[in-house]
């Protein structure tokens, strides 16, 4: 559904980007019938079109920097509790704006991204080190060992220290 919602944002986007385009290359035609008050208001017409598509195009490069602010935001500080307020004052964003954009960027909330990054990390870390559970949970910034392991679980269907063993 997410996705959907994303390509019919990206497909918005293309049109409004393609649609001047379009009607700039029928222009010829549209000049050769038309009279000069005509001329004009087609003029204004695809002016406002030409300013559409480039604002659609720096919305979404906007977008694509909140996004990777974020992200970045995020990655840096894996290992400490995040909050959403947290990621908020870093993009200089409030929490409704910030969130709606970054689920149409990445097609999940900002606390989903975390926690699949510091499952990531954790999963990484079983494979590579022989460190304790318990310090893979805290160097992943989870809360306590307890949640580390029921999330683990909910996510992987195995403890981690099944997941472990069959690396």
């Amino acid at each position: 559904e997410n996705a959907d919602e994303l390509a019919l944002s990206s497909g918005k986007n293309a049109l409004c980007a393609r649609l001047p385009r379009e009607l700039w290359g029928q222009t010829d035609s549209l000049f050769a019938e038309a009279g000069e008050s005509e001329l004009s208001a087609v003029s204004s017409v695809l002016k406002l079109l030409f300013r559409t598509a480039r604002y659609a195009d720096m919305k979404t490069a906007a977008a694509d920097g909140i996004a990777a602010v974020a992200v970045d935001y995020i990655n840096r500080r894996i290992q400490e509790p995040i909050t959403v307020d947290d990621i908020c004052g870093a993009v200089h964003m409030s929490k409704y704006h910030f969130c709606r954009r970054f689920k149409a960027m990445t097609g999940l909330t900002p606390m989903a991204y975390v926690l699949q990054t510091r499952l990531a990390l954790a999963k990484d870390m079983l494979r590579r080190t022989e460190e304790s559970v318990l310090r893979i949970s805290e160097s992943c910034g989870f809360g306590s060992q307890a949640h580390f392991c029921r999330v683990f679980r909910q996510a992987t269907g195995m403890s981690p220290l099944q997941y472990r063993k069959q690396k």
